[in-house]
């Protein structure tokens, strides 16, 4: 999806890479972090909201939500542990 709608990602893209370049470094390799481009984008591709919730091992003992297409309920809920998603 990323590729397929690169004009409308081009721009989001850091560092100078172009959104094929980031795909095949940070989208198709194994054992990579995603980031909110990551989410942004599969929220799109599906056409549904989607909430993040990040976890920081703090003492508040709280998580910190994030929506992705918050123009609706979301319909999938991801938990965030420092270092990969669950």
């Amino acid at each position: 999806y990323l590729q397929q709608q690169s004009k409308f990602f081009e721009h989001l893209v850091e560092s100078g890479q172009t959104v094929k370049e980031f795909c095949q470094q940070e989208v198709e390799p194994m054992c990579k972090e995603s980031n909110h481009m990551h989410f942004f984008t599969l929220a799109l591709a599906l056409s549904l909201s989607i909430q993040g919730e990040y976890m920081d091992h703090g003492e508040s003992g709280t998580t910190n939500p994030h929506v992705f297409l918050d123009s609706s309920e979301p319909k999938v809920y991801l938990l965030y542990l420092p270092g990969h998603y669950k």
